[in-house]
């Protein structure tokens, strides 16, 4: 994970967390009463330094795309992008991955983060100044006040007029036409081999997210590295039958919610989410995860089910609620215009953002391969009735074309699904 700050109202000073974020290198920029902050974690192919300058503009990035994977995305944006408004917002549009970015030109400041905000960003805005950073405690620190950017927009602060707009970032297609999972498929696969490299490391469980994702992911490599974070609530007979097939390490936490303090440090990057405080030993989970596992190994990336629950069933099972925040219990209706995008103002930002802080502190890249904008995009198109079948069937049929073991809501029923959440974070209606 980078991190990375601009502002134009002097160089911040609170940036031992932004710097945490990226452990390779960090660089200040200083240029007409604007400054810049970078911190940097290389994850694909070769190293490009933050804060990226040409004469067309300046660019922080944060995150990973893949429209060409074959260079290093940083300079691959930085090549697409111009000095012309317009221009650089059909770039954002097209950009797919977990991101955030901010363009700075002579004329205008370009800032958002991913479709979904999986990648933090956060501004402070007065008509003769404006603050962006991925983090908001160093904003925080200096005006007592914060903005979070919203995802699916983005922002563009006019330097003539001190203005600040936003517009739209992705329009969803809601037809409902497809009667096959096989561009799903197709887009999955792409999904997993996009963000699965030699750096990468796979959170287990014994649910469908996790179990795609493995399961994927071990079609392309012959080795992969997952943790299973023990939770005694879990159908742990399908874990010990993933673990015979791939290199799990169980983290067993008993209960055990780790050191105050570094849950304290974890709080004070941002503290506008208030599942780093509600899931502690999650973060206990993650921390031991990376630090006594990953880092030694050479790992810089995460790749995690977040999302999952969130777009493929909304927290239900045929249409019953199974946690407080369902919108529809998962019975998915034939004018999905009528509620899609419904991740908006729910929990998967909060949910996602905890790991991505937690992974952030320490210096590791969390991806969430369910999120690709092109997946979704492809499932949503799916009819209602295909997607009202089976629960999250399109992971399903894929695991029993693969012969891989996972909980079958469909004959253990709902209830399994409660189980899996641990007792200390469990929501119930």
């Amino acid at each position: 994970m980078c991190g990375y700050y601009y502002s134009s109202d002097g160089p911040l000073k609170d940036i031992n967390n932004l710097k945490r974020r990226g452990p390779d290198e960090w660089r200040e920029h200083s240029t007409h009463n604007e400054h810049f902050g970078a911190a940097r974690l290389t994850t694909m192919v070769a190293t490009t330094k933050q804060p990226a300058i040409t004469e067309k503009g300046t660019l922080l990035y944060n995150g990973s795309v893949y429209n060409n994977i074959r260079v290093n995305d940083t300079e691959w944006i930085t090549d697409q992008l111009s000095d012309r408004v317009d221009d650089n917002i059909s770039v954002v549009r097209s950009l797919t991955g977990e991101y955030s970015l901010t363009w700075v030109t002579d004329q205008h400041v370009i800032f958002c983060t991913d479709i979904f905000g999986m990648r933090p960003l956060y501004y402070y805005y007065e008509e003769d100044l404006l603050c962006v950073a991925s983090l908001s405690d160093c904003i925080n620190s200096r005006y007592k006040k914060f903005y979070r950017c919203h995802e699916n927009l983005i922002y563009i602060y006019n330097k003539t007029t001190k203005k600040l707009s936003t517009v739209k970032n992705m329009s969803w297609n809601t037809r409902q036409t497809v009667d096959n999972y096989d561009r799903v498929w197709e887009l999955w696969e792409k999904a997993i081999t996009d963000r699965h490299t030699e750096q990468t490391s796979i959170l287990m469980s014994s649910g469908y997210d996790s179990g795609i994702i493995a399961c994927t992911a071990k079609k392309f490599n012959k080795d992969i590295d997952c943790y299973y974070i023990y939770n005694e609530n879990e159908d742990n007979q399908v874990v010990r039958d993933r673990t015979a097939i791939h290199n799990v390490t169980t983290i067993d936490l008993k209960l055990d919610h780790g050191d105050p303090e570094a849950h304290e440090k974890f709080f004070n990057t941002t503290c506008d989410n208030k599942y780093l405080r509600n899931n502690r030993f999650g973060n206990t989970g993650n921390t031991e995860i990376f630090t006594k596992h990953m880092k030694p190994k050479g790992k810089r990336i995460l790749l995690g089910g977040d999302g999952g629950d969130d777009v493929y069933s909304d927290y239900g099972f045929h249409g019953q609620r199974l946690r407080e925040h369902s919108r529809f219990g998962g019975h998915f209706p034939k004018y999905l215009e009528n509620i899609w995008p419904w991740t908006e103002s729910n929990v998967f930002r909060g949910f996602h953002n905890r790991t991505e802080i937690v992974g952030g502190y320490w210096g590791l890249e969390y991806r969430c391969p369910l999120m690709s904008t092109e997946l979704i995009q492809a499932w949503l198109n799916t009819t209602s009735d295909l997607k009202n079948r089976e629960h999250k069937g399109w992971m399903a049929q894929y695991m029993r074309d693969h012969n891989y073991p996972y909980s079958d809501l469909e004959k253990i029923g709902p209830r399994g699904k409660i189980g899996n959440w641990h007792p200390v974070d469990r929501r119930t209606n």
